[in-house]
């Protein structure tokens, strides 16, 4: 049986969450996934406004060698998700400072079935998967502060 084309969370069918969880051996996927399709945005993603603000979180000798062609297409959506984030990070061996940037961008471009993969693989990252080559702007760039 074929999945359908997921472009939208909110067209996505019973069937087809099934199908996506059922891909991966995690605990609860339908179930997980079911909630986060029917949470608020920015906590899930139902009734999400035409215009949203991402964030992510890299890191950067200054704000100067932000590029942003590299910028990839992992975000996430919930500023209470920050130092939950940034704990993620911490340890790793990463060259300059944490930077929390932030992107505005129109949710069309948002890439739903990828964002709900990686939801389920990634269930304490919270990630909003953009389309690849989206448009967006940035709208913030903050030194985050060492704990």
């Amino acid at each position: 049986m074929m999945m359908q084309d997921i472009t939208t969370f909110e067209t996505i069918d019973g069937l087809t969450i099934k199908q996506l969880a059922s891909e991966y051996n995690t605990i609860d996927g339908k179930k997980y996934l079911v909630e986060l399709i029917r949470s608020p945005f920015p906590f899930g993603y139902f009734e999400i406004p035409d215009e949203i603000e991402l964030m992510k979180i890299i890191y950067l000798r200054s704000e100067q060698d932000l590029d942003k062609e590299e910028l990839n297409v992992h975000y996430f959506a919930n500023p209470e998700d920050i130092e939950n984030i940034k704990s993620q990070l911490n340890g790793a061996d990463y060259e300059g400072d944490p930077y929390l940037i932030t992107v505005k961008t129109n949710k069309q471009n948002i890439d739903v079935e990828e964002t709900l993969r990686n939801n389920l693989l990634y269930q304490f990252e919270y990630e909003t998967t953009l389309k690849p080559k989206s448009d967006f702007k940035i709208i913030k760039i903050e030194r985050l502060k060492d704990d």
